[in-house]
């Protein structure tokens, strides 16, 4: 008999003991940890955005990476808002040119000792016959648009719209040329002009590569107007040799 109200004095007790740690999963204190780890993983996701917030907002929302390669990228460099090329312009081309520029704008025979057929100040068509030049001319233009200068090696490109090379010849006094507009009788170049720039065009010869649909002159009117760029010393283009920059596509 005293052993049967021993078992029942245990099971009471194993029973209170089970209902006291019941109530114990009440308390705050323990519940709460069950929330930490989400409650970390919470402020961590938090904390990871807030770099990714400032930094976009410090690029700012009209920023665009340019290819250094493109002819946007060589617009910019000189700080004109206003400044752009004609529509039809695939390429620009700046290189060291040893040889003196053409001395008459009138007589297209009086040309230095070993001037090409490009070597001229008007615009210059190529065709079946003077294609294989643009290998040379403009590289990285012949393989970005191939496909036309495929169709102008087999003679089945379009009459009406042909590819053609104007040259400028450098100077002193500015840091690039701009193709502004191309017209039947009118060429239209922009001088860019800096005192601020050790730089310049001199000794160098800017070839653009152009498609314009229609006629033009033999010898059209090259007019050049000279604008200012309101950059700083530190700000100066650097052109390298057989720099080549080309349309976006």
């Amino acid at each position: 008999m005293k052993k049967s109200s021993l078992y029942v004095l245990l099971a009471c007790g194993i029973l209170l003991f089970a209902l006291l740690c019941a109530g114990c999963s009440d308390n705050p204190s323990v519940a709460g940890t069950a929330e930490e780890p989400n409650e970390l993983a919470q402020n961590e996701s938090s904390s990871s955005s807030e770099p990714q917030q400032s930094s976009s907002s410090d690029i700012g929302p009209g920023i665009v990476q340019r290819d250094s390669a493109s002819l946007e990228f060589y617009i910019e460099q000189f700080g004109i808002d206003s400044l752009q090329f004609n529509g039809g312009v695939l390429a620009a081309m700046a290189d060291y040119d040893m040889k003196p520029p053409p001395q008459s704008s009138v007589d297209p025979g009086n040309q230095p000792a070993m001037a090409t057929e490009f070597d001229t100040p008007w615009p210059h068509a190529i065709v079946k016959q003077n294609v294989e030049a643009l290998n040379d001319l403009f590289p990285k233009a012949n393989e970005q648009f191939a496909n036309l200068v495929d169709s102008i090696r087999e003679g089945i490109a379009s009459d009406s719209c042909k590819l053609y090379v104007q040259s400028v010849w450098g100077d002193s006094k500015t840091i690039g040329f701009v193709l502004a507009n191309v017209s039947r009788d009118t060429v239209s170049i922009i001088d860019i002009a800096n005192s601020n720039c050790k730089e310049t065009t001199e000794n160098k010869v800017y070839r653009f590569l152009f498609r314009y649909c229609g006629e033009i002159d033999s010898r059209p009117e090259i007019v050049h107007t000279t604008v200012a760029a309101n950059i700083s010393a530190d700000k100066c283009p650097v052109q390298r040799t057989a720099a080549e920059w080309l349309k976006d596509e």
